[in-house]
């Protein structure tokens, strides 16, 4: 489940970046524990926020 999460946002993050974006900053808004049924171990998960912004495109022609 936990891999699942990861994947889908590293794949939302691509689709973003593929399209002219790039993380400008990230912040924590959120911490949780997460404890699976079936394990004794509880892990922290961090929620964050992030803000993309638009590349913009350098002129590189030579004149």
């Amino acid at each position: 489940m936990m891999l699942s999460l990861i994947s889908s946002r590293e794949e939302k993050l691509k689709a973003w970046t593929d399209k002219g974006y790039e993380v400008t900053s990230a912040k924590v808004s959120y911490t949780l524990a997460w404890k699976p049924q079936d394990s004794d171990v509880e892990y922290a998960v961090c929620l964050a926020n992030t803000v993309l912004s638009k590349v913009e495109e350098k002129n590189e022609s030579i004149t």
